[in-house]
């Protein structure tokens, strides 16, 4: 580590204050280019010994309520602060173990968690193809969504070493990581008050830098255990995609594959949630009759085989929407459940506007709607933006509603001009526009195929976009939607060589 390196590290992190560090973090980056040379000093000395220093390996917790039962403590989520001289030792071991496992391929293709030019939204995508696909060719899909309990905090340190070691770090590196797992401390912090220490041999740390890239690397080779599946990971979710074109031997995969991951997770010391694993078929072949029945409870009864594990029926979806990555996904696709929930989270915004439009000006409303609303619209838009124009009617007349309290307009006053007055984006054009994005992204990596031919012709070099034989929802994947919208782009817009330009 250069001084240089240690500086800009420094000057990067955030102006947090860590329980066990004197110096505040502002005072730090005050003083970094005198500090950052001795800093650099210690931390290569780490790295030629192999040592990760005990004193940095304290962290202090502080429980934070999530809802519910206050007295159940499941429903507090642990926040950890680790020193920063820690947080920047791990930011420089970080930033060299992802270069070794990017350029020499090592993280799985499957894998969307924490990995630069991946989201959720490319999750998400890969997985509404896949059904789109299977829809489209009359095939059944069946989707096993995994809940994992615990998963970062039940890593086994000796499994996770022997799988470092698989990939190729060795020697003095290993010896470092082994140090730096070794003995970790932590305490509770509630109310200013904090318990006595307690150390801890599992798990990759909370907080840290290092724990999610590790944890990545320990469930790396759970895809390969799958034969005829698609599996979808982000981070610790997991999804398991079967497709066959009878029922029957579709439930016989998937308790293959359900058997081959819980054997697969004892193995690695891992446990499944059983209360929160869901099954779901998608399928236009087969009638909601022949899957599920409305007992007099009003409830749901599977009428197909359940999908066991040791003994325990793995819970079936057939009526409710999915929710996965924070998108919820109904049987049919239609993202009916998502946009009737992002439209009930809008909707208590409304009166908001009411009370603030007399004491705010126009901007500041403006300002607020970015805020509170539209984070809602525009979170994986490009999976679920394609809908129905219907469909999406629900959020339209909530967004026109709050555009006429902003502007302080009548209630059936026309809101084409209102939306342009305030720079705001409808549904429907915010749609467009991100797919637009994501369609330069793609063409600066030359991803799709061109329509290129011998005549001199406008569409010469437009998108070649995929033909679909039967659904139309088909055309809601981006490979259909992308060169759809790209080649309406004008040419001189396309031309342009960044997207700021644009």
């Amino acid at each position: 580590m250069t001084p240089e390196e240690c500086a800009n590290i420094i000057n990067n992190l955030k102006n947090t204050n860590a329980n066990h560090d004197i110096i505040p973090v502002k005072l730090l980056k005050a003083v970094k280019n005198t500090i950052s040379r001795p800093i650099a000093y210690l931390i290569n000395k780490s790295f030629e010994s192999g040592i990760f220093p005990d004193v940095l390996k304290t962290a202090c917790i502080t429980p934070i309520f999530k809802g519910g039962d206050t007295t159940d403590i499941s429903n507090y989520r642990p926040i950890a602060v680790l020193p920063y001289l820690s947080k920047i030792i791990e930011k420089c071991i970080a930033s060299r173990l992802t270069k070794y496992l990017d350029s020499n391929n090592l993280i799985a293709n499957e894998q969307f968690g924490f990995q630069k030019k991946k989201s959720t939204t490319d999750a998400l995508n890969k997985l509404v193809k896949i059904l789109y696909d299977n829809l489209n060719n009359k095939t059944h899909s069946l989707a096993i969504y995994l809940d994992l309990k615990k998963a970062f905090d039940t890593v086994n340190h000796n499994l996770l070493i022997r799988k470092l070691r698989v990939m190729g770090v060795r020697g003095m590196p290993q010896q470092w990581f082994e140090s730096y797992l070794k003995n970790r401390k932590h305490c509770v912090k509630i109310n200013g008050t904090k318990s006595s220490l307690n150390t801890t041999n599992i798990g990759v740390p909370q907080g840290s830098i290092l724990g999610p890239i590790l944890f990545l690397l320990y469930i790396n080779d759970l895809p390969k255990i799958h034969r005829n599946t698609e599996t979808i990971l982000f981070a610790d979710d997991t999804t398991i995609l079967l497709k066959d074109n009878n029922i029957e031997p579709l439930l016989a995969s998937a308790s293959n594959a359900v058997e081959n991951t819980f054997s697969w997770l004892k193995t690695n010391r891992l446990s499944l949630n059983f209360d929160k694993t869901i099954v779901t078929i998608y399928s236009n072949k087969i009638k909601n009759s022949d899957l599920f029945v409305i007992d007099e409870n009003n409830e749901v009864q599977p009428k197909i085989p359940y999908i066991k594990l040791n003994n325990i029926d793995l819970k079936y979806n057939f009526v409710n929407p999915i929710k996965y990555l924070g998108i919820y996904i109904d049987r049919s696709l239609t993202f009916k459940g998502h946009i009737h929930e992002i439209s009930k989270k809008i909707s208590k915004t409304v009166g908001l506007f009411y009370k603030l439009r007399p004491m705010l000006p126009t901007c500041a409303l403006v300002k607020l709607y970015n805020s509170l609303v539209y984070p809602y619209l525009i979170y994986c838009n490009v999976i679920w933006g394609g809908t129905s124009s219907n469909t999406l009617k629900q959020i339209f007349i909530l967004q026109k509603r709050i555009v006429r309290i902003i502007t302080n307009s009548e209630f059936l006053e026309h809101s084409k001009p209102l939306f342009y007055r305030t720079n705001i984006l409808n549904i429907y054009d915010i749609y467009t526009y991100l797919i637009a994005i994501e369609a330069y992204k793609q063409h600066t990596n030359n991803s799709f195929t061109r329509h290129t031919h011998s005549h001199n012709t406008r569409h010469r070099e437009n998108y070649a976009v995929p033909n679909y034989q039967r659904l139309k929802m088909s055309e809601r994947t981006l490979t259909y939607a992308i060169p759809k919208v790209w080649n309406k782009i004008p040419i001189e817009i396309t031309a342009l060589d960044t997207i700021q330009k644009c």
